[in-house]
């Protein structure tokens, strides 16, 4: 009997000792499975992530920035706005790490890259600086490198993205109250100007016609300029670049420059009216129509037409470009109305060209004197 257990007893051991080994086996495997499970992860999660911040973004606005890549609300994403100091001071809010008021993730946008628009898919951080005091209070803007950082545990963190250039953020009111100073000074100038040139104190002569009454056209072209020019200077104080022009301010400008030109060149000319000095030039003279026989103006229902749909656009244009931040495209239908005020108050003044000078049915004109 002793032999026989013996026997039993070895057999067992080997049958344990290969059941152990197949054990070992299939654990390594399982290992090695997750392990190269865990390198893969990796490896896609090591991708390079990148910022994108557009430039010239109002504080007083959301202001946005791009992640590519995911990144969750629970890593705790927050933006660090570094600038330069050779003359400033820093700011108090700057170099805080600052919370987004909202993570978006899966969000496409689109970056210039060499005058080429290149799309990128990521995740959107939308911040809230309105009470920040990140730019001193009398400068327009100022440039900052933005730092996104997640995933931290007190100063370390275990994500950071830079981005590859500095921006610019503006700040609505300074950048506004410099645009108004420019213009006014602008303006100042020219008035003073034209005053030394015609030998008085400074007048707004330049918008005069011969007889001293004020000129719609003449008006309607200062509007315009000093409405795109502050528009214009208000984003090129803000971006430190001039924004985009729409095509159809270039058409509004032209048509007023256009009407100024061929009310110039109008048979009907103002010198035949009473003439005035250009202090005596009152506001109301925009909507009177002047002639030999009403030398005192009567109302010209197209010459209010004019001025209303004038100020009105050029209203909507300031507000909608101030809100949008960026220069407002006239609707083609504005344009169009512009169009046709435009040309009631053209055609009228190429009336003698229209109609005989002596119609049917009227006195022939007396004889000269002998």
């Amino acid at each position: 009997m002793k032999p026989l257990l013996g026997r039993r007893s070895y057999g067992c051991d080997v049958v344990a000792r290969c059941a152990l080994l197949v054990l070992l086996t299939v654990t390594g495997s399982a290992a090695a499975s997750g392990d190269a499970a865990t390198s893969s992860a990796v490896t896609s999660d090591d991708q390079p992530q990148k910022v994108y911040m557009p430039d010239g973004q109002l504080q007083s606005h959301l202001i946005s920035v791009y992640v590519t890549g995911t990144v969750s609300a629970e890593s705790a994403p927050r933006l660090l706005l570094k600038a330069g100091h050779s003359v400033t001071d820093v700011a108090p809010d700057e170099g805080q790490r600052l919370e987004p008021a909202f993570v978006v993730p899966r969000q496409e946008w689109w970056e210039d890259r060499l005058g080429t628009k290149v799309s990128e898919t990521g995740t959107l951080l939308l911040f809230d600086l309105s009470a920040k005091q990140l730019i001193p209070c009398y400068k327009a803007m100022s440039r900052f490198r933005p730092i996104v950082e997640w995933n931290c545990n007190g100063p370390k963190c275990a994500d950071r993205a830079v981005g590859p250039r500095e921006v610019n953020v503006g700040q609505t009111v300074p950048a506004w109250a410099w645009t108004i100073s420019i213009l006014l000074a602008m303006l100042g100038f020219l008035a003073v100007l034209v005053g030394r040139a015609a030998g008085a104190r400074p007048t707004l002569k330049w918008l005069c016609v011969e007889n001293g009454r004020y000129s719609l056209a003449r008006t309607q072209i200062l509007i315009w300029t000093v409405a795109i020019g502050a528009m214009v200077l208000f984003y090129g104080l803000v971006r430190l670049s001039v924004p985009t022009i729409p095509p159809t301010l270039l058409a509004l400008m032209a048509m007023s420059l256009v009407t100024g030109g061929v009310t110039y060149v109008s048979p009907s000319s103002p010198s035949s009216t009473p003439a005035r000095s250009a202090q005596e030039a009152r506001l109301f003279d925009l909507v009177l129509d002047f002639s030999p026989a009403a030398p005192q103006g009567v109302v010209s229902i197209a010459r209010a037409q004019m001025l209303f749909w004038t100020l009105l656009v050029v209203v909507l244009f300031v507000v909608k470009s101030a809100l949008d931040g960026a220069l407002w495209d006239v609707p083609v239908e504005l344009v169009a109305l512009m169009g046709i005020s435009q040309a009631g108050y053209v055609l009228p003044k190429f009336d003698t060209l229209i109609r005989p000078a002596n119609p049917a049915g009227a006195p022939p004109p007396p004889p000269p004197a002998s």
